[in-house]
């Protein structure tokens, strides 16, 4: 290179930094699924993404895009812009400190400088108010998800970003009242997530993950049919990123770890009760009615306050057990619980041979000294008490689980969700040697009464066959009458005292 073409060179590059500097916006680059992410209009839209997987940098260029004039914007960002200008959003972050400095530090690197009140960060940020303010009118809150629920109150939004999930039912409460700071721009308003999954199956999968759509022609994009687009980024989907060097580096996660920090996915923190539940040998089509009445049917009861569940569970001639129908009231009265049994009974077309209920049913209550047990009576519906060790009736499901010898029906939809939140709270490893006991978190109200059920006919796996043929029997057999006479001696006449 000539020193005329090296001066030429350098030149470029100085103008090429001063527009990098002064529109960060025009160098970006998104891969694939940052660019569906993007594209999204639904109401709720979320990106769970892994450490690395860039999820906070493309949550905080969607914002940009809708900040900043469109023209300002490369026509790769422009076809992403949906709202003009003057632009309300809030972002709310875990706490105020790190977490409030990385997302600064992003609007920092990537906001326009022209776009920005006092053309530079530090002149549009005030501190005092936490408030970033654009000359175009647009403005963006910064908020914490710890901060009381009233500091969330009294503006108007198009969008409110969350940055990391918010925790715990306050962090719901907080959701929630944003949610409602978007009312005057509804329809075209929208709730963003940009997280990684780091409290296991919390309200936020409930709320987003379980509201996902169908899987599109790209793995880990969900399309949003019910209201909420999802996009599942691992750290080894992004192009920018040296991913299998970080990867290398975390060989002291456990494998729940990794799989929500890598791969940002959904996972348990704690050992799920029912561990290994596989959908294609426990979970079965809704059975017909004529088959239900082959088998025997028990209906087993958790009278809660709040929240109380019924499962009728069949029992066939190998004593194997399925779970075919379900209640789950909330707030109901004794009366309208029978009412609702007597009706699925009706409508299955059996007679349970028995009726079970938690133990704790016979416990009188404050207000009139009479107890849950006897309200059912009163109704012509008398109950058994279930057995109630915890730790013995877990180990049956567990055998009966991976046997195949515990089936729930499709239907069941509520059993079929509590499974999938039933946690191990503490056992002899998570919790003080074999003096802690064996404790469940999570809700149970379906499967407290399974437990009892399959406390109430203890199962073991089929023993093998002896060597020689010699059957062994098991439930609903009876062996070959072989036709040969017993011999019997007879007796003194006195018996044994003769």
């Amino acid at each position: 290179m000539s020193e005329g073409e090296r001066r030429e060179a350098l030149r470029e590059l100085e103008l090429l930094a001063e527009l990098r500097e002064r529109n960060p916006l025009a160098f970006v680059r998104v891969y694939a699924k940052q660019e569906r992410f993007l594209g999204s209009r639904a109401f709720r839209k979320a990106f769970f993404g892994g450490n690395g997987a860039g999820k906070t940098h493309v949550g905080v260029i969607d914002d940009l895009i809708q900040l900043v004039d469109g023209e300002v914007l490369p026509p790769h960002l422009r076809r992403f812009k949906r709202w003009d200008p003057p632009f309300f959003l809030r972002v709310v972050v875990p706490k105020f400190g790190a977490p409030l400095e990385a997302v600064l530090d992003k609007f920092r690197e990537l906001a326009p400088r022209d776009q920005l009140v006092g053309d530079g960060f530090d002149a549009a940020f005030s501190k005092q108010d936490r408030v970033l303010r654009f000359k175009n009118g647009s403005r963006v809150l910064f908020n914490t998800s710890d901060q009381d629920v009233d500091a969330h109150a009294g503006v108007r939004l198009h969008r409110v970003h969350f940055d990391e999930e918010p925790e715990g039912e306050h962090g719901r409460q907080v959701y929630a009242e944003n949610v409602m700071r978007l009312r005057d721009f509804m329809p075209e308003a929208q709730v963003m997530f940009t997280m990684t999954p780091l409290f296991g199956l919390s309200w936020t999968y409930d709320e987003l993950w379980e509201r996902r759509g169908r899987e599109t022609d790209l793995e880990g994009v969900y399309d949003g049919s019910d209201g909420c687009f999802v996009v599942v980024a691992s750290l080894l989907d992004n192009p920018f990123v040296d991913g299998e060097a970080l990867v290398r580096q975390m060989d002291h996660l456990t494998e729940e770890e990794r799989a929500a920090r890598i791969d940002g996915r959904f996972v348990h923190f704690h050992g799920l009760v029912l561990g290994r539940w596989d959908p294609a040998r426990n979970v079965c089509d809704p059975p017909s009615r004529e088959h239900v009445r082959g088998l025997e049917t028990e209906v087993w009861i958790d009278p809660g306050v709040a929240r109380g569940g019924v499962v009728w569970v069949g029992f066939d001639r190998d004593n194997h057990m399925l779970v075919y129908d379900e209640l789950y009231p909330s707030g109901w009265t004794v009366p309208q619980v029978v009412a609702a049994i007597r009706e699925k009974n009706r409508r299955w077309g059996v007679e349970p041979v028995l009726y079970g209920i938690d133990p704790s049913a016979r416990n009188r209550v404050l207000t009139s000294a009479e107890s849950v047990e006897s309200l059912f009576a009163r109704e012509g519906i008398f109950c058994v008490h279930g057995q109630n060790d915890r730790l013995a009736g877990v180990l049956q499901l567990r055998q009966r689980v991976e046997a195949g010898a515990l089936v729930v029906s499709r239907e069941c939809v509520n059993v079929l969700r509590e499974r999938e939140r039933w946690l191990v709270a503490e056992d002899e490893e998570s919790g003080k040697g074999a003096s802690a006991g064996f404790k469940t978190k999570g809700p149970d109200h379906l499967w407290d009464p399974i437990r009892y059920a399959a406390m109430n006919r203890l199962w073991s796996p089929p023993a093998a066959e002896p060597a020689g043929g010699v059957p062994v029997w098991r439930p609903g057999w009876a062996g070959p009458w072989r036709g040969e006479p017993s011999v019997v001696s007879e007796p003194p006449p006195m018996g044994f005292m003769s």
